[in-house]
């Protein structure tokens, strides 16, 4: 890592990146963040890269209820499925986002903190409930977009005002 990583940037997205980063990458979403930075993931990237911006060094870190034991996730290519907003939640990065129709990939079994602010999520049974939500950080706006893979998500107008509002939210640009 750069050490002005965090000067230099306000803020650091991630998407689809489909392998675990090193450590000497987490570093810089952990700079950014005890910075007070944005950081932002679309896809599976927030498996890891939220986790890291989330570390159990954190006030409101809750510990897995299995830690050290490997949990199922189920996991399957091209379902459709619809992402809306959660009801009774006023949030920027959700104004004026409708319902978003996509076939993406679905995962359910994730194990989420508690302490999730969720702003969007699915009725589909094949994936877990929350698919838009801010990670509890102390200092940083973590932002987490699970679908987002496919094309149709990508063009679609919806998913891509909520990609537009997440990155200006979490740079504090968007009030």
């Amino acid at each position: 890592m750069r050490k002005d990583f965090a000067a230099r940037y306000v803020e650091i997205v991630f998407h689809d990146l489909g392998e675990t980063i090193g450590d000497e990458e987490k570093a810089n979403p952990e700079a950014l963040g005890e910075a007070g930075k944005g950081i932002f993931s679309i896809h599976h990237d927030g498996l890891h890269v939220l986790a890291v911006a989330v570390r159990e060094r954190h006030r409101h870190q809750v510990p897995h209820k299995d830690a050290g034991r490997s949990c199922e996730i189920a996991y399957k290519e091209n379902v459709d499925l619809s992402e809306t907003p959660v009801v009774g939640v006023n949030h920027p990065m959700t104004r004026g986002v409708e319902p978003i129709p996509v076939t993406d990939d679905v995962y359910r079994g994730m194990w989420h903190l508690p302490t999730l602010a969720v702003l969007m999520e699915t009725d589909n049974r094949l994936n877990d409930e929350p698919v838009v939500y801010l990670g509890p950080h102390l200092k940083a706006r973590v932002v987490y977009i699970e679908l987002g893979r496919g094309e149709d998500a990508i063009r679609h107008p919806g998913h891509r005002r909520l990609v537009r509002n997440a990155i200006l939210w979490s740079v504090g640009k968007l009030k």
